[in-house]
């Protein structure tokens, strides 16, 4: 069993996302043991087992199903009758816990990483999510903690970096300059990302209407951006402003 922990650890930290199966419970005659455990990725078993046989196959292909179509993104236990789901010898009912893990994983994106950033992403980090972080400063991109859920860009060429991102993304703008915020900005309006954030204050909010106004962009666009980032609270210290912006991230991410 030793090995199959190390195996879920190794996966963990690579982020790779698989499916811890284990028996939770079980009545009459089954092939398996409560506790027994294996783990699948999308490239099929990679360790463990829980008895093997119909009932392995069987909860291999499910696992592989979960993968292919997205039908579950959350941990839960399902019940077979062996006899009846598949016309098994065996009388018995098995309860299988399919734990999911970075099965859909929460990305975020982070132009800038000045004094705001690498207080935010020290916050970030302790979440369950991956960040990639973008600064044409090397230096600073060598300031942010040493983690393996951070991926530091070093690039001026911004347009080509957001056509790279997930959809699904969550993109935060916080760059040291405002000609490149509004570059990024106007990139992201023609991206359905979940969520897009400007650091600034209400006399950016204002900034940010007139520049939408001067390219002839519909004024609700202005909705689809969170201007100034984060939820009222705190004071302008770095420290402080990341708090109130990781806050606003859960908020809308759980919605």
């Amino acid at each position: 069993m030793q090995n199959i922990y190390l195996r879920q650890s190794e996966l963990s930290l690579s982020q790779t996302a698989f499916i811890l199966v284990t028996v939770t419970d079980k009545k009459g005659s089954i092939p398996s043991n409560i506790g027994a455990k294996m783990i699948v990725t999308e490239a099929g078993l990679v360790s463990g087992t829980i008895g093997g046989g119909a009932l392995e196959y069987k909860a291999i292909e499910y696992a592989l199903e979960l993968f292919k179509n997205k039908t579950c993104i959350t941990s839960h236990k399902i019940n077979w009758n062996l006899q009846k789901e598949f016309n098994m010898v065996c009388s018995g009912e098995i309860e299988l816990f399919f734990d999911v893990v970075n099965f859909n994983k929460w990305e975020i994106a982070v132009f800038g990483a000045g004094h705001v950033s690498q207080a935010l992403i020290n916050i970030l980090i302790t979440l369950n999510c991956s960040i990639t972080c973008f600064d044409s400063r090397e230096e600073w991109l060598n300031k942010l903690p040493n983690s393996h859920k951070i991926k530091p860009i070093n690039t001026n060429d911004i347009a080509k970096n957001i056509q790279e991102l997930n959809k699904n993304s969550f993109v935060l703008v916080m760059t040291h300059s405002h000609e490149q915020d509004w570059e990024i900005i106007r990139e992201c309006i023609n991206h359905s990302f979940k969520y897009v954030g400007l650091i600034g204050s209400k006399t950016k909010q204002k900034w940010l209407k007139e520049k939408i106004l001067q390219e002839n962009l519909p004024e609700e666009t202005l909705n689809r951006i969170f201007c100034p980032v984060g939820i009222s609270v705190g004071n302008n210290s770095p420290s402080e402003i990341a708090v109130s912006i990781s806050a606003q991230l859960l908020q809308e991410r759980d919605k």
